[in-house]
């Protein structure tokens, strides 16, 4: 993560800065996407994922469910 110091750098220039936060909400995003398909093979329900999120269950299935019943 080559922003990563930028990040955590209050006297990084802001423009850095918010490169940086871009940067660790795509990999976050990918992150917590790929944990939630592989929480509802291994038979998690919408409902104890939305809870180990802390949103609501209709915003967790709403989000992560593909149409088809595919997880994404």
């Amino acid at each position: 993560m080559r922003h990563a110091k930028a990040l955590g750098d209050p006297a990084a220039p802001v423009l850095d800065r918010l490169r940086a936060h871009a940067e660790f909400k795509r990999l976050g995003g990918a992150l917590e996407r790929e944990l939630v398909a592989r929480a509802r093979r291994e038979g998690a329900t919408w409902e104890g994922i939305a809870e180990a999120l802390g949103l609501a269950r209709q915003t967790v299935h709403r989000r992560f469910r593909r149409p088809g019943g595919n997880v994404g």
